[in-house]
C-alpha cells in the first residue's frame, strides 16, 4: 500500500481462499496520493454495491456493520484492536533503550491475524530482536518461559525482557533452526538433552501446573477417544467436512489408539513437562548446544509426545539411520524406567500421542475465540484436517 502513500498494518483476516484474500488493516499515516481512486463508505452506501463473490458470506458488511457497534467484542484478541501495535512498539523501543541496545530500524510487523500470537520485529546494533504477544489462555507462554529459562539456562534461553500482564517477550534473534540447510546442530544432542530436561522436571511439576499447565495423561485421552463421536457434528460440518464412512473409520482408528494407550500405561513412565510443538523450527543450535523456544502449549502428559512428534517430522530431511541414532539418544535416560527393548516398542505405541493432545487443545480453545471471527473456522478446519490424516494413516497400517 505504499504506492498509495499509506502505512498500514494487519489488525484481522476477514476472508481467505485460493483466490480471495480479505483482511482489515490500521492506517498509521497517510499522503496526499492522486493514484488512490477510492471513497470511504458506510453500510448504507455499500448495500448497493455488494458484490463479494463467495455466496452469502460478505466480509465488507460484516466489518462496516462492526465499525458501527458502541463497542469491541470481548473477545477480540488486542492485536487485533486499533492503537495495539503503536502500544507495543513503544514497548520495545523502551525495553531496548533499558537494555542499551542501540535500535537501526522501525518496528515491523512479521505476523498478524493469528489467534495463536503475533510477532513484531526490530533491527538492533546487535542484530534482529523479536517481540512475541501471546494470547490470555493457560499456560501463561510467557510466564512459563522464564520459569523454564531460570531452571534450564543451558536449553531454554532467557528472553530480554517480559511483560507477564500483558504476556508479551522480547527475545533475540536465536539463528538458523534446526535441521536448516546451513545449521550444524546434532538432532541426536537435542533429543538426549529434551529427555534429561523432562525427567528433570518430575521434581517440579506442582510449579509448573501453577503456571497453568494442564495435566493430561494417557487416561484422560483414553477416555476421550472413547467418546471420539462428541466432536461429529465439527467433522460433518464445512467444505472439509468428513464422509459417514470417514467418521466409521476414524471410530475404529480411535478405538486401535485406545488399545495402544493402554499397553503404553503398563510401563508406567510418570508424566512430565512436554512441548508439544516440538518442530525443528523451534529448536536452535549455539555453541553449547540447542535452544529450545516456543514454549505456548507446554502440558504435563507421557514425555514421550514431544520426542514422536520431532522424529515425524524429522523423516522429511534425515536419514532412517538418523532418526533411528535420534530415538536412540532419547530413550536412554528413560533407561531407569525399563529396558531398551520394552521403551523402544512404548515409542512406537506412543506414535498417536500427539492427535489426542492436539483435538482437545483446539476444542477448548473454540469457546474462547471470537465468534464472528475468522478463527473458529480455521480450528475446526484445523481438527478436521487431523482427523482426515489419521483416516488416511490408519488405512495405510491396516
Amino acid at each position: 500500500l505504499k504506492h498509495y502513500g499509506l502505512k498500514t498494518t494487519v489488525l484481522r483476516h476477514l476472508f481467505e481462499s485460493q483466490d480471495h484474500h480479505c483482511a482489515e488493516l490500521e492506517v498509521h499515516s497517510r499522503r496526499e496520493n492522486k493514484n488512490l481512486k477510492a471513497i470511504w463508505v458506510g453500510s448504507e452506501e455499500y448495500r448497493p454495491m455488494g458484490t463479494f463473490p463467495r455466496g452469502p458470506y460478505d466480509p465488507f458488511a460484516l466489518w462496516l456493520k462492526d465499525k458501527e457497534r458502541d463497542s469491541v467484542p470481548e473477545k477480540r484478541l488486542p492485536w487485533e484492536r486499533q492503537g495495539w501495535f503503536r502500544q507495543a512498539s513503544s514497548w520495545i523501543l523502551h525495553q531496548l533503550d533499558r537494555l542499551n541496545i542501540q535500535v537501526t530500524g522501525s518496528v515491523e510487523q512479521i505476523r498478524a491475524g493469528w489467534y495463536s500470537s503475533a510477532v513484531l520485529r526490530v533491527n538492533t546494533s546487535q542484530g534482529y530482536c523479536y517481540f512475541k504477544a501471546a494470547p490470555h489462555v493457560e499456560p501463561r507462554e510467557v510466564a512459563l518461559t522464564a520459569a523454564i529459562a531460570r531452571k534450564w539456562p543451558q536449553w531454554v534461553p532467557e528472553p530480554l525482557a517480559v511483560d507477564e500482564n500483558k504476556n508479551w517477550m522480547l527475545s533475540r534473534n536465536y539463528g538458523l533452526p534446526l535441521l536448516s540447510k546451513r545449521s550444524s546442530g546434532d538432532p541426536s544432542v537435542v533429543a538426549r538433552n529434551l529427555a534429561e530436561l523432562q525427567i528433570e522436571s518430575c521434581q517440579d511439576l506442582e510449579e509448573f501446573e501453577k503456571l497453568g499447565c494442564i495435566s493430561r495423561g494417557l487416561e484422560e485421552m483414553s477416555e476421550f477417544l472413547a467418546g471420539i463421536d462428541r466432536i461429529f457434528p465439527i467433522l460433518g460440518r464445512g467444505r472439509s467436512a468428513l464422509s459417514e464412512e470417514d467418521l466409521r473409520q476414524l471410530e475404529a482408528v480411535a478405538g486401535r489408539i485406545q488399545q495402544q494407550f493402554e499397553q503404553l500405561a503398563e510401563l508406567r513412565i510418570p508424566d512430565m513437562l512436554v512441548h508439544e510443538d516440538f518442530h525443528p523450527r523451534n529448536l536452535y543450535p549455539h555453541e553449547k548446544g540447542c535452544w529450545i523456544t516456543d514454549w505456548a502449549n507446554t502440558m504435563i502428559t507421557h514425555p514421550f509426545l514431544s520426542f514422536t512428534r520431532l522424529a515425524h517430522l524429522s523423516e522429511e530431511i534425515l536419514s532412517r539411520e538418523q532418526v533411528r541414532d535420534m530415538a536412540a539418544a532419547y530413550l536412554e535416560p528413560f533407561g531407569i524406567y525399563a529396558s531398551a527393548e520394552s521403551l523402544g516398542e512404548a515409542l512406537l505405541m506412543a506414535s498417536n500421542l500427539a492427535w489426542p493432545a492436539s483435538l482437545l487443545r483446539r476444542l477448548e480453545l473454540l469457546p474462547l475465540l471470537e465468534e464472528s471471527s475468522i478463527s473458529p473456522g480455521r480450528v475446526e478446519r484445523s481438527i478436521r484436517m487431523d482427523c482426515q490424516r489419521l483416516i488416511s494413516s490408519g488405512r495405510a497400517s491396516a
